[in-house]
């Protein structure tokens, strides 16, 4: 059963301290171990509405995300 609340996830080891346009993103919770698959966080989305599937690759490209893979 969904709470309806939204979040964004990122790499662990990015900064716990996310904004967007200006806006905090507070942090729900993170896993980060160095040299195992354990590199995410996951943070609230501070009232944004309008998310979209995609990811930035730290160079130039956006990818649109057209899966999800059950954990």
């Amino acid at each position: 059963m969904g709470t309806g609340t939204r979040y964004l996830t990122t790499a662990g080891h990015c900064p716990n301290t996310l904004s967007y346009t200006g806006v905090n993103l507070p942090i729900k919770g993170e896993n980060y171990q160095a040299n195992t698959n354990n590199d995410f966080q996951w943070h609230t989305t501070a009232g944004f509405d309008r998310l979209t599937n995609q990811i930035y690759d730290g160079l130039s490209t956006n990818y649109t995300i057209s899966y999800v893979y059950p954990y």
